[in-house]
């Protein structure tokens, strides 16, 4: 155990941080003598051979204070070609080597296979492979670090189906993912893209509600911003041949994760007032449309009147416009006012916040008696409440983990570089 100003850290705890970063082979951390905090957390590591010289030790401190708390940072740094391995980098290193030794001899099964039937490329399940067009994240950033390649198509393992891509939905997910800002962090390069809908060109064994030809949506599915993509036929549903199939690719993550946070974790009913933040986005559009099904009286909040406008026209009934963030004190007891002022007396009996930020205690002071605030989303920033309102309103603060989980995202098919 590191004593390091006061606090108590495992050197396993930071281990395993530090195994998230993709340029982090293998880890030690360890403590070392410092005459003002007692000890000090030094990491040392081993980086994949595609990462030496494009990474260096300040990259990877800057990546530990954006990924853990303060206390658990290592303040020094170092790559070094062999490392004393603790307890938990030695179950790691071992898993690491035992995944890499399946994929060689996945790798030498193919292409003993391809000897045989030379005049066949066969894939795993013995279907023909060929190449497609994909747009990959090869490198973490923005949409402009995206790059259109060729990959080999995905062949359906059991219980899987591969569907050609005609539409993908695009989410805030998907840019969070690119720029390893997501909770889930997958193995580059991939292509992001967690909707789909298209047509079955393939089935795994096993399948039997799905045929070549049937038009699906594919959700959550990963790589999907590609020609093909495959994943678990439990998560393909037919659609109607009138629906179109950028439609039903913009179903699931938006109007799944809004029906599951009004029905499901709101429990709202008819009569009583939803106010809801970013109401010009997908999710947000998406919860004024149902939350006006479901009979409530919708208040739409957004940053425009233009998204103000877009929202009346889906069902709103009221509008606030918000300034940009951050806000000040002025700012933020200003708004509230035009929440109470909008909401009615009553204040609103459920918060729909896919926003975050600044914005959610704003709308939180707004909230009535009772009511129940909606966490969806932060891409304001993650909020800090003061504890006394919830208290103060008797309201519940509720977590709304959604289509677009991590959880549902783990479930769904394996990484871009599968045969």
């Amino acid at each position: 155990m590191i004593n390091a100003s006061g606090f108590k850290v495992w050197p396993t705890e930071v281990e395993s941080l530090m195994y998230q970063h993709p340029a982090i082979l293998e880890a030690c951390v360890i403590g070392t003598q410092d005459p003002h905090r007692g000890e000090d957390r030094q990491g040392r590591g081993g980086a994949p051979a595609e990462w030496r010289g494009r990474i260096d030790a300040q990259a990877i401190i800057d990546w530990c204070r954006e990924n853990m708390a303060a206390y658990k940072i290592p303040r020094i740094v170092e790559f070094v070609d062999a490392l004393p391995k603790s307890g938990a980098g030695k179950i790691m290193w071992r898993e690491l080597q035992e995944r890499e030794a399946a994929a060689a001899n996945n790798e030498r099964l193919r292409l003993d296979l391809a000897c045989l039937l030379p005049s066949i490329n066969v894939g795993v399940s013995g279907m023909e492979n060929s190449d497609m067009k994909a747009l990959l994240s090869k490198h973490p950033g923005g949409p402009e670090t995206l790059a259109l390649d060729e990959v080999p198509e995905p062949v359906p393992g059991s219980k899987e189906v591969r569907v050609a891509v005609r539409a993908c939905g695009v989410n805030y997910p998907d840019l969070l993912i690119i720029q390893d800002l997501y909770q889930y962090k997958p193995s580059r390069p991939f292509a992001p893209g967690a909707e789909v809908a298209g047509v079955v060109d393939a089935v795994g064994e096993g399948v039997e509600h799905l045929h070549t030809g049937d038009r699906v949506l594919l959700s959550p599915v990963r790589n999907g911003m590609a020609e093909k993509a495959v994943g678990l036929a439990s998560n393909c549903w037919k659609i109607p041949d009138a629906m179109p199939f950028d439609q039903a690719a913009a179903l699931i993550m938006t109007y799944g994760t809004s029906q599951h946070a009004l029905k499901d974790r709101a429990q709202l009913l008819a009569g009583e007032t939803l106010l809801v933040l970013g109401a010009a986005g997908g999710v947000g559009l998406a919860a004024v449309e149902l939350g006006k099904a479901m009979g409530a009286r919708v208040i739409a909040a957004a940053s425009s009147a233009e998204k103000l406008a877009l929202a009346r026209e889906h069902g709103a009934d009221e509008g606030v416009q918000y300034p940009a963030g951050p806000l000040d004190k002025a700012q933020a007891r200003a708004l509230t006012d035009r929440f109470k002022a909008v909401c009615g007396a009553d204040g609103a009996q459920v918060i729909y916040d896919g926003v975050g930020g600044d914005y959610t205690e704003a709308a939180l002071r707004a909230i009535g008696w009772q009511g129940r605030h909606l966490v969806v989303g932060f891409p304001a920033g993650i909020p800090k409440l003061p504890l006394n309102l919830p208290l103060l309103k008797s309201c519940q603060i509720v977590v709304c983990s959604g289509a677009s989980s991590p959880h549902a995202i783990l479930r769904c098919t394996p990484p871009m570089s599968r045969r």
